[in-house]
């Protein structure tokens, strides 16, 4: 390869071109050793290039065999190929493996939940006979269930191996948790041949609904005894695991499948419409707000109906940046940390610490209840966060609220949505899309529901005029004066409506549909499997139940869980 050497001579930012493949059997008299360094981090103000210090502790190593160093937190890996000068063709390395082994601890023992659990009372100087008992104690955790001795002795042999060459408790039980680890029964879990779950199966669905983990003492216990199998255990049992904090993950991880949130994770809004220091301060609020939202149902066993419109909102005061609502505080942007610098490390937004709270709306503001009008679903269903697109948000509407995932045939060429100003207007600009047959067998469905959420800008503001003239002014609008948003629609069945407030209305009038979509997608979800044929019944049966509890979501879980169905497979 040819070297290109960096602009400045402090700094070692090289490129390389002309890179050709030699022959592994050419072995030169050149030199071609390389050299590290460990660089100590410095902290604010430290550049984004890497500086070389003239003192640099360089270590030589063979680039064929590499290099085992032992790392701190704030150390920083700086590599040289000690034979690469200015100039022509000549040979180079790459890198083609790094592997980084921790976490390294402070102080020994460890601090930690599971060494106080399993390792605390080792003696290091036992023999590889006292590692079995933690293996073997820790299997039935890892298994999700009782485990026999001889399924234990591929463990045991794995644990002997690694004592055997360095005497080592230590490397023994390392050696055997890795062995479990890479076990089918750990990585799957089993739910036997028979279509009645036993209660260790039970156990494991339901701490793996609840709480995205492995069952706790009190599940294994109840397992043991048989008791699981009894709906009434079961229904207690998840009351008192929705108190446990670790009910935290079954609301994270439901609510970013259901509403499909890792599409905030890439989108911002354009920085003519938000800067980054006022979107420094909603950038995670954004995320929280479904969760918070979701786990207010939950806690307070609410209606399902809220998700469609509630008389409340959860929000902190950064969030009111956006919606201005009366009576509530409001956070002011500020620069970011270390905004002079250009090291990525100190130039990173300042951390929100708010807590959500629950604000009831008042008549004016009572437009913002529900999920239609929170700020990260107004923002992911944008075009890059540039303008908003009826397209995507009556897409995901129609999933979120109908359960219709609209499939785009293969064969069919789709063209990105325009910005307004290629046509008269917002509506013109779907209808072109509408032209088309095929196309309109999906836009029929969706351009309704999308076309009622245009008072939402990019970020969920109110607007009643087009604020972006760049992008929304129509081609006859030579003063770049500002037009009003139309909201009005009809839905596909004829029903007309206008802005948000008759979205609601229509949803509110299918919410039979909703309460469907919704149970259909949390026993998906409890059950770990797609729903199929025979779960017609299961649905109807669930329906039923929820219905006469009004549809309050804590009773849903209950139901689920306490069903015939749950406990099969």
């Amino acid at each position: 390869a040819k070297f290109v050497a960096g602009n400045r001579a402090e700094e070692r930012l090289p490129a390389v071109t002309d890179i050709s493949e030699l022959n592994s059997n050419d072995h030169s008299a050149t030199d071609h050793s390389m050299s590290y360094f460990l660089r100590k981090n410095s902290g604010v103000g430290q550049s984004i290039v890497t500086v070389i210090p003239k003192n640099a502790a360089w270590q030589d190593f063979n680039p064929s065999i590499g290099f085992t160093t032992q790392l701190s937190s704030d150390d920083t890996i700086v590599l040289r190929c000690n034979s690469v000068k200015g100039g022509g063709l000549q040979r180079m390395f790459c890198i083609e493996t790094a592997t980084i082994t921790g976490p390294v601890y402070d102080s020994w023992p460890p601090d930690t939940p599971f060494y106080k659990t399993y390792c605390e009372d080792i003696d290091t100087s036992a023999d590889d006979k006292a590692c079995q008992t933690i293996l073997k104690k820790l299997a039935q955790k890892l298994f999700r269930g009782p485990v026999s001795d001889a399924e234990m002795q591929r463990f045991y042999k794995l644990s002997m191996k690694a004592f055997a060459q360095d005497q080592s408790i230590f490397s023994g039980l390392q050696a055997g948790i890795r062995g479990m680890l890479c076990s089918p029964k750990f990585l799957f879990k089993q739910e036997g041949e028979f279509e009645s779950l036993d209660d260790y199966a039970i156990a494991a669905r339901m701490s793996y609904f609840l709480w995205n983990s492995l069952p706790d003492e009190i599940l294994f216990e109840l397992a043991k005894q048989g008791k699981l199998k009894d709906a009434k255990v079961r229904r207690d049992q998840t009351l008192r695991m929705l108190h446990d904090e670790r009910t935290d993950r079954f609301i994270r991880d439901y609510v970013h499948q259901w509403l499909d949130l890792k599409k905030l994770e890439i989108v911002e809004p354009d920085l003519s419409i938000f800067t980054v220091d006022e979107f420094d301060l909603v950038r995670n609020q954004i995320k929280e707000e479904p969760v918070e939202f979701f786990r207010e149902l939950l806690s307070s066993n609410l209606s399902l109906l809220n998700f469609i419109d509630s008389d409340f909102v959860m929000i902190t005061e950064e969030l009111n940046y956006i919606y201005r609502i009366e009576g509530h505080p409001v956070a002011s942007p500020s620069k970011r940390p270390g905004a002079s610098k250009i090291s990525p490390k100190d130039y990173r937004p300042k951390e929100i610490t708010s807590e959500f709270s629950k604000v009831v709306l008042s008549k004016k503001d009572r437009f913002r209840g529900g999920l239609l009008s929170q700020a990260g679903f107004m923002l992911m269903t944008t075009n890059n966060g540039e303008y908003t697109n009826p397209f995507y948000r009556g897409a995901w509407v129609l999933k979120s609220f109908y359960g219709d995932h609209l499939e785009t045939p293969d064969d069919l060429e789709i063209s990105a949505l325009s910005p307004p100003t290629k046509t008269e207007s917002i509506k013109e600009t779907i209808d072109a899309h509408r032209a088309e047959t095929s196309c309109n067998i999906c836009h029929k469905k969706m351009d309704p529901l999308g076309i009622a959420l245009e008072n939402f800008d990019v970020l969920g503001r109110w607007r009643n005029q087009y604020t972006d003239v760049s992008n929304y002014a129509p081609k006859s609008n030579t003063k770049g004066e500002r037009f009003p948003v139309d909201a009005r629609t009809v839905h596909m069945d004829g029903r007309a409506f206008e802005g948000p407030q008759g979205l609601k209305s229509i949803l509110m009038e299918d919410k039979e549909k909703f309460f469907k979509t919704f149970l259909e997608n949390m026993l998906s979800y409890a059950m770990a499997r797609e729903l199929n044929f025979p779960d017609r019944g299961h649905i109807e049966q669930l329906y039923k139940q929820s219905a006469k509890a009004n549809f309050r979501l804590r009773d849903i879980l209950l139901e689920i869980v306490s069903s015939d169905y749950f406990s099969r497979r």
